[in-house]
């Protein structure tokens, strides 16, 4: 029963660091992701605005680690968008990483056929 928990706030100092999130979304506050939909069932898209042009690499990674699919791409300053076809990657919950020159997001993607 975890109702009572409270958190050793004393770990960082005796040089335990704290957890780190399971994810990472908007690291830098020069963009924002969206991704719809999701669920996704045999398409995704993938929404990012940007407020200055990076070259992205997409990678999505099942649950241990195991890389989907990778691509590369020139974004522009404002709205961009990849579409992805999820038609052939299997049901279960993967993490859909955006790395750019100075930002990096981590969302969750669910895909269910």
């Amino acid at each position: 029963d975890w109702t009572n928990f409270v958190p050793d706030t004393n770990a960082y100092a005796e040089g335990i660091a704290p957890a780190i999130p399971a994810s990472v979304n908007n690291v830098a506050s020069n963009m924002t992701v969206n991704v719809y939909p999701n669920p996704a069932k045999n398409m995704t898209t993938v929404s990012v605005d940007l407020k200055e042009s990076s070259d992205v690499t997409l990678t999505i990674t099942d649950i241990n680690g195991n890389e989907i699919l990778t691509q590369n791409q020139k974004m522009k300053v404002g709205p961009n968008q990849i579409n992805i076809d999820t038609q052939t990657i299997a049901n279960g919950l993967y993490l859909l990483k955006l790395n750019g020159e100075h930002f990096t997001n981590v969302t969750k993607l669910s895909v269910i056929h």
